[in-house]
Parts: structure tokens; C-alpha cells; sequence
């Protein structure tokens, strides 16, 4: 979300959304794993010592959504946290038949849920035994599922992979999306409004020819499929030295000038290939902006000079960039944190600590930082996310495989760092509409990717 003309975000920026992702099956009564005398849930995440740390607000969040104390929502932060390790074994272990997925299960009180296809009980131990190295045993459940994570995935690959050959000609003249839950089993095609092309009906036909009940179609209201660009004019996010992320960015002329225009700077990367610093932003505010210099404010009101745009995706390949950081050292050296501001469910800790770099779980708490927001959290409600995306001028892209968050970012948000329990997940995209996950939703580009896109790696606090 920026306020240029190629925007994302909160029903700004054009974004020829359409949403799509859900399972099919049944989930039948989930099994829970017997605990191991002794197993506890795993600890907090590693962050750096300071004796006035506050809370995560992914954990803030947690505790008014589930109206649970503090320490029982850190509790269960702390499970969202050996998540990723735990899929790593899994995919190791499992025959990939028989792995049907990880979830996290809001409406049950945030306990993990392990799809599996296979009744061979031999499965079923090694499933037992990944959770109780990862000391999940107390909170984790096996759930039966028809199809495997591989097929959900590859389904949803062949889908984007046909969405991407629809004719467009600009904002509103695409109507369908795609995505994935792995919670409900099955693939999501959304369609927007009843005046489907040919084409795009071909594709429906197609699409439950090929798959059957692995996909579903799922209707939106007419014309949430197109976002409307809005111009961002209130400014928040704004910090000294050392650079950090989820500060607001502008693009300035020759003569320092500020342009009309605002996103959010991401997380502070270094190269792989000879240690340079760079900032993350959105690869649409890079392709909007050209070879502008980038800039960003003090709270003092002094304007101060980030550098001009490295190298950006904007494409069915992602939405990423890295902006040059001209002057490190003038930074006093860019660091690994991220500027979280105070907010219903967010205490203001500006040294927020980066920690580690993960891929995103349905079903998990995330939180972005953007210069019009502030800083929100929500829950990511499906993965594997394609839309159509328009700027207001009219430039347009597929922009494939984002994940998919309930929080409601506004224009001048692209870019804006996700993040959680001091893990990156990704970049924040676009906005749009699905009445799948309540209505207002954000997209975002995930860290991993784009950081192998631009072969850097995110700075670690230190």
C-alpha cells in the first residue's frame, strides 16, 4: 500500500482483488497427541536482553481476541513459534501422501492442528514424535484430511498459473483470484459478480474438471475484485537514527523536493554477495517511483535521504524491492528492528528485535507496522494468494503467491514489515475484500521469497 499511484493497501490503489482459497472434506474429530511427562510448550523466541522488553503484540492481540491474560497468550505465541521447525521434520519424516498440513485452530483455543491423510499407524507415531521434539505434545492434535499438502499446493500453483494467461485491459477487468486453507482441506477460487468473460468461465469449468472437490468456488460481492487508489496524506511513522523498519518513505526531486506519494520501509537487509545494506519496500512503489531518491523524516521534521531504488519485482513472480542506503554509517548503521507504535492492542517499543526470518502458518498472529496504520495485527487467513493488481494510472500486474492477513492496512502501508513473536514473514502488498475472512483483508509479499528474489538476507538484531 502506498499512496502513489501504484498502491496497494485498504481499498486503495486499484487492486483487481478476488479472493479464493478454502479446502474441501470434512475435518473429522481431531485426535490430541498424548502428552510426554514433562513436555512443555517451547519458550519465548530468542530477543535481545533489555530489561524494559514489553510484550509482543502479536501476543496483545491474542489476549483481546481470546479474552485470556497476558501470560496465557504468550503461552500461546510461543506455540506459533516451534511451528516452523515442527513442518520442517514433518515434511522430512512423512511420505508427502500422507502430510496434510499445519493450521492453527483460532476457535480452539489456538492449538495446532497436523493434518494427516494416512491411517497407517506408523504415520501416526511419527507424526507424535516431530511434536514431541518440538514440545508441542500439549497443545498439538492430529486431524484426518482427504488431501495431502502437496496436492493443495500444486492445485493452487495450476490455478494461479491459469489466472495469470486471463485477458485484462485494467482495473475491473479481472474477476477471479485463488489461494489456498489448508484448515478446511482445499483449494479457494473466488469469483466477483455474476459477468464472467468466456474466458473466465472456461477456467471455473476447468479448474473443478480437473480438481473436483479439491477446489472450490466461492462467491464475492460484485466489484470487490477492483481496489480504488486513494492519495495518502497523514504521516506517522517517523523515527531518528539508527534506520529501522516500518518507518514512512517518499520520493524526493533534484532539488529535494517531496513527490506526491508515500509507503513504508521494510526490513533492513545486507547482500549475500558482498555485505551492502539495503531497505525493503514494496516492489510497486519502486516501479511506480522510477529512479527517484528515496527519503524519509525525523520526528523533528528534518528530511533525510535513504537512496535510490536497488533492484524491484512487481510481477507474477512477487511484489519486493531493496532501496540503496547511501550513507550507513550517517544511519549510525541500519539495525535489525522494527518501529512499533502504541496502539489498542500494541505498546510503543521503538527497538522492536528481528530474531529470525520464517514462511508464514494459517492460522497464526501477524502484525504489520505501515506509515498510515500505525502498527495493527491479525491473523493469516490463507496462503498461496494470487490477485490482479492496478495503479491508479493504470499500470497493472498479476502478482502471485502472497499470503493473506485479517488486518485492514490503508494507503501508504506497502511495504510495511509483517511480523511476529520477533520473526519476519513478509512485506505488505495490497488490500481487498474477502467475505471468506470477515471482509477488509491485506496481502503481503513473504520475506523468504523476497529475500532470495534480491539475494540478501534480513539484518538480525544484535
Amino acid at each position: 500500500m502506498h499512496a502513489y499511484p501504484l498502491y496497494r493497501p485498504n481499498r486503495s490503489i486499484a487492486a483487481v482483488i478476488i479472493a479464493a482459497a478454502a479446502i474441501i472434506g470434512a475435518l473429522l474429530t481431531p485426535i490430541t497427541l498424548a502428552p510426554t511427562t514433562g513436555a512443555t510448550a517451547p519458550g519465548a523466541s530468542v530477543v535481545i536482553a533489555n530489561p524494559a522488553r514489553q510484550a509482543d503484540p502479536a501476543a496483545r492481540a491474542i489476549a483481546a481476541e481470546q479474552h485470556i491474560t497476558l501470560a496465557q497468550a504468550e503461552t500461546r505465541l510461543s506455540w506459533q513459534e516451534a511451528i516452523p521447525s515442527l513442518n520442517t521434520a514433518l515434511r522430512s519424516q512423512l511420505p508427502a501422501a500422507s502430510f496434510g498440513g499445519i493450521w492453527i485452530a483460532q476457535n480452539d483455543g489456538d492449538r495446532i492442528k497436523v493434518g494427516v491423510v494416512s491411517s497407517d499407524p506408523h504415520v501416526r507415531a511419527t507424526v507424535m514424535r516431530a511434536v514431541r521434539v518440538a514440545g508441542l505434545s500439549t497443545a498439538t492434535d492430529l486431524v484426518p484430511v482427504k488431501y495431502s499438502a502437496g496436492q493443495i499446493v500444486d492445485a493452487d500453483a495450476w490455478l494461479n498459473s491459469q489466472l495469470i494467461k486471463l485477458p485484462a485491459a485494467g482495473p475491473g477487468s479481472i474477476h477471479l483470484d485463488g489461494s489456498y486453507n489448508m484448515d478446511l482441506n482445499r483449494v479457494e477460487l473466488g469469483v466477483a459478480g455474476y459477468h464472467l468473460t468466456a474466458a473466465e468461465r472456461a477456467l471455473v469449468a476447468r479448474a473443478k474438471a480437473r480438481y473436483g472437490n479439491l477446489v472450490q468456488v466461492v462467491t464475492q460481492p460484485a466489484g470487490s475484485a477492483t481496489g480504488t487508489s486513494l492519495d495518502c496524506t497523514t504521516l506517522y511513522d517517523l523515527c531518528y537514527p539508527p534506520l529501522r523498519g516500518g518507518i514512512q518513505i517518499y520520493t524526493v526531486n533534484s532539488q529535494g523536493q517531496p513527490q506526491p506519494g508515500v509507503c513504508t520501509g521494510g526490513f533492513i537487509a545486507s547482500s549475500r554477495v558482498d555485505g551492502k545494506l539495503y531497505e525493503f519496500t514494496a516492489g510497486h512503489c519502486a516501479a511506480a517511483a522510477g529512479t527517484a531518491t528515496w527519503a524519509t523524516e525525523f520526528p523533528d521534521g528534518s528530511q533525510h535521504l535513504i537512496g535510490t531504488v536497488h533492484n524491484y519485482i512487481f510481477s507474477t513472480s512477487g511484489d519486493e524491492a531493496i532501496l540503496n542506503i547511501n550513507n550507513p554509517t550517517g544511519w549510525q548503521l541500519p539495525q535489525g528492528w522494527v518501529y512499533v507504535q502504541g496502539g489498542p492492542n500494541t505498546t510503543l517499543n521503538e527497538e522492536y528485535p528481528i530474531s529470525s526470518v520464517q514462511y508464514s502458518t494459517q492460522g497464526a498472529r501477524v502484525c504489520e507496522t505501515g506509515a498510515s496504520s500505525g502498527s495493527i495485527c491479525g491473523t493469516v487467513a490463507a496462503l498461496g494468494r494470487t490477485i490482479y493488481e492496478c495503479d491508479s494510472a493504470g499500470l497493472c500486474s498479476w502478482v502471485g503467491n502472497l499470503g493473506e492477513a485479517t488486518f485492514c492496512g490503508q494507503e501508504g502501508d506497502s511495504g510495511a514489515p509483517v511480523y511476529a513473536s520477533h520473526q519476519a514473514f513478509g512485506l505488505v502488498s495490497a488490500a481487498g475484500y474477502d467475505v471468506s475472512h470477515g471482509g477488509c483483508v491485506t496481502y503481503y509479499q513473504g520475506i523468504v521469497g523476497a529475500s532470495n528474489a534480491m539475494n540478501v538476507n534480513i539484518v538480525l538484531a544484535h
